[in-house]
């Protein structure tokens, strides 16, 4: 099989560390992605659909999050169970609101603000 063609990022910032995202080397494996915590990388099977594709990415960044958020010390929480329901959730949301997405980016661009005088004294007033 060859390489898909893909422009995904090089590496993406996950909290304050930069992880790299590689195509896994040997494209018979079974796993769709795997993140590498240690190491700091995500790798995906380049032998699966675009849209499962992003899906995986997500997944595995959601993996990243929760090791660095110290979930995995609460026992009852069981990881796989809770990443694959919400990055699939998740992608999803963001892939049927791309204004969502815009506004998560940057909401500069969209937001302004519309303060009442009274509610922002009362914000301040402590």
């Amino acid at each position: 099989m060859t390489t898909p063609k893909t422009k995904l990022p090089k590496t993406i910032k996950i909290g304050p560390y930069e992880y790299e995202i590689r195509l896994f080397p040997d494209s018979t494996t079974s796993d769709y992605g795997a993140c590498v915590y240690n190491h700091q990388v995500i790798f995906l099977n380049p032998n699966q659909h675009a849209e499962r594709a992003g899906d995986t990415l997500l997944h595995e960044v959601l993996h990243a999050i929760w090791d660095l958020s110290g979930f995995d010390v609460i026992v009852d929480l069981h990881e796989e169970t809770i990443v694959r329901s919400y990055a699939t959730w998740l992608s999803l949301v963001l892939r049927q609101n791309p204004k969502l997405v815009e506004f998560i980016v940057d909401p500069t661009k969209v937001w302004i603000p519309d303060y009442e005088e009274d509610a922002l004294e009362e914000a301040t007033d402590d």
